[in-house]
């Protein structure tokens, strides 16, 4: 009986992780499949295969791991591309506040998911969001990553050109 124990003892981690390794596996053949048909313009059919691998994602991971991140901004990208902005937002979102829970090793990542939150506000009319957005990336981030950072300069004419579009109160000048 001691001895039927220990194997099982010995073996639960063997096969556990052989378990873990096949969802990991089966995790990365939805995602470059998702990306493959995103590439070629095809979101509406990546969709499908970005939604699983975020479900492997969560399981395997938990909910805010900063390693769904990826995931999250795979699946909001392509809702983007089809402009079904309501179901992106949230995604980019969630990447973000992730992403900022994590901030030391995801500084590249903030500013890149803001910028595309930013458009999503834009898209959606919500310009002073869009900019608070994009002001954040350049007092917090520019510093940071440095000026020359494409994501942060990508920012920064963001944000110049919604404040050619969106007067100013005086209170805010």
């Amino acid at each position: 009986m001691k001895r039927r124990l220990i194997l099982a003892l010995l073996v639960l981690p063997w096969f556990g992780g052989s378990l873990l390794y096949a969802q990991t596996g089966e995790m990365e053949d939805y995602l470059a499949r998702g990306r493959a048909l995103s590439k070629s313009e095809k979101a509406d059919q990546a969709l499908p295969y970005f939604l699983l691998a975020l479900e492997l994602a969560e399981a395997q991971f938990g909910k805010d791991s900063p390693r769904i991140v990826p995931v999250l901004e795979d699946l909001a990208d392509a809702h983007a591309a089809q402009k079904q902005y309501q179901d992106a937002e949230p995604l980019y979102d969630r990447a973000l506040k992730i992403q900022e829970r994590e901030a030391a090793h995801y500084q590249a990542g903030i500013v890149r998911v803001s910028n595309r939150l930013g458009t999503i506000y834009e898209a959606t009319g919500r310009k002073r969001e869009a900019m608070a957005l994009y002001r954040n990336v350049l007092a917090v981030w520019a510093p940071v990553l440095g000026a020359g950072q494409p994501d942060v300069q990508e920012a920064g004419r963001r944000l110049a050109r919604l404040a050619l579009q969106v007067p100013t109160k005086p209170s805010e000048v």
